[in-house]
């Protein structure tokens, strides 16, 4: 069984995004095969940097666990609990 730094990890392969937002990745940010990236999660000017939109493979949306109605965060850690 695959820890949430694994699929975490595996994740962040597939996308190639930066670290802090798949850190912070929350299930209300995936709609269809887009994930979309607040904009104050970006890298960039703040009020000058736009909302990220990164397209999910079938082999990352596979890796998405489905939601339970009280999970916000896609990899939720034990410090991150209380967001």
């Amino acid at each position: 069984m695959p820890t949430t730094t694994n699929l975490a990890l595996r994740m962040l392969i597939l996308t190639a995004v930066r670290s802090g937002p798949l850190r912070f990745m929350r299930y209300d940010q995936i709609e269809d095969d887009i994930w979309t990236i607040p904009a104050h999660q970006m890298k960039g000017r703040l009020g000058q940097t736009a909302d990220f939109r990164v397209p999910l493979s079938g082999e990352a949306q596979r890796g998405l666990t489905s939601p339970n109605p009280s999970t916000v965060m896609v990899f939720s850690y034990p410090a991150f609990a209380k967001e």
